[in-house]
């Protein structure tokens, strides 16, 4: 091989690796776009939650229905928000401190921030073996040498 398809092949793989981390860089900018919308529809949310309350109160007048169909849009809102962050973190290759909201990379096992253990995701192609059941027997005392 030549010196010259030596220096095309290593174009093409450093024009790939460019290529497959412009697409992980969109695809990163496309889901903070998401982040932004759903912070922006909970807030309004809330908005909506508040002023609700806000003319129950004055008017002295109760529809829990209301206000629990509100609270139910903003926890599902919450959860759609979460999934989002977390695709995110998976694409940038960290995980969230549950403490502290820190990113550590995925390989830590403790928040580098706040020390807090962090909850490592399996992958499926690990292996996962059950821990053995507690076994039903009571091992047998041994004497303990008296003192004189």
């Amino acid at each position: 091989m030549g010196v010259w398809e030596e220096i095309w092949d290593k174009t093409k793989d450093v024009a790939n690796a460019a290529g497959k981390k412009t697409g992980e860089i969109v695809e990163i900018s496309k889901y903070k776009i998401q982040v932004a919308q759903i912070n922006g529809d909970i807030r309004s949310q809330y908005e909506k939650l508040g002023n609700a309350v806000y003319n129950m109160v004055k008017a002295d007048y109760e529809n829990p229905e209301l206000v629990n169909s509100i609270v139910d849009e903003i926890d599902d809102l919450l959860d759609h928000l979460k999934e989002t962050e977390d695709k995110i973190a998976e694409l940038k290759k960290v995980i969230k401190c549950p403490c502290c909201g820190y990113n550590n990379p995925q390989e830590a096992s403790y928040c580098s921030k706040c020390g807090c253990k962090l909850e490592q995701q399996e992958k499926s192609d690990e292996i996962h073996v059950e821990p053995a059941e507690e076994q039903d027997w009571i091992p047998e005392e041994t004497e303990q040498p008296q003192e004189n």
